[in-house]
């Protein structure tokens, strides 16, 4: 990892121990995971508002995209990934269901994959939301 130091690589959990770490990112992370239902078809089928509404609400939750990658399938439907610094977001779009997939994943507490999710609604207007919002803590894994 970029950042990171490694010093104590011969003792074990000392990074994740250590809360002072010069890394750049913690070793924590949040994940929100929502199923959008029943969408405004219209713009379900807008990929390329559905791109720029999910790089603003990118940077309304506080994380940098380093590269974009998407993909448009024949017959419809769109998966688009942003690789964050802090790690990812992504889509996946059913226009024959009018629903979609996003998840953003972040690591480290300064940003809000919350925000990411609600300019996303407001942009595709779901009839109804089946969301999950996931605290990573590797100190914590399996708990």
């Amino acid at each position: 990892m970029i950042g990171c130091n490694f010093e104590s690589r011969n003792e074990p959990n000392t990074f994740l121990k250590n809360s002072k770490s010069s890394c750049a990112h913690q070793f924590y992370g949040k994940h929100f995971i929502s199923n959008f239902l029943e969408c405004d078809s219209s713009q379900l089928a807008n990929n390329s508002g559905i791109i720029e509404t999910m790089r603003e609400g990118i940077a309304l939750s506080g994380a940098k995209i380093l590269e974009t990658s998407f993909h448009i399938f024949e017959g419809g439907g769109m998966t688009a990934l942003f690789l964050l610094s802090e790690s990812h977001a992504s889509i996946h779009t059913y226009p024959e269901q009018i629903s979609c997939f996003i998840d953003m994943f972040t690591c480290g507490e300064k940003c809000d994959p919350q925000q990411f999710a609600n300019l996303l609604k407001s942009f595709l207007k779901p009839q109804k939301t089946l969301d999950k919002f996931v605290l990573r803590d590797a100190t914590k894994l399996g708990e």
